[in-house]
């Protein structure tokens, strides 16, 4: 699923993608996995923050 699609369908997640300063807008069309690994982030700590932010 791509950034855009996640915060589209969970609106909750878009503040938790901008403070890891992963785009929802121009870069959205980039998978979960990819953004995370752009920005330096852990993969599996950005989806349980994902999770939680759903939940």
């Amino acid at each position: 699923m791509t950034v855009e699609e996640t915060a589209s369908r969970f609106p909750r997640t878009v503040p938790l993608f901008a403070a890891l300063n992963m785009d929802t807008c121009c870069g959205g069309a980039d998978s979960i996995r990819k953004a995370a690994a752009d920005n330096g982030h852990d993969l599996e700590t950005v989806l349980e923050k994902l999770s939680a932010a759903i939940a």
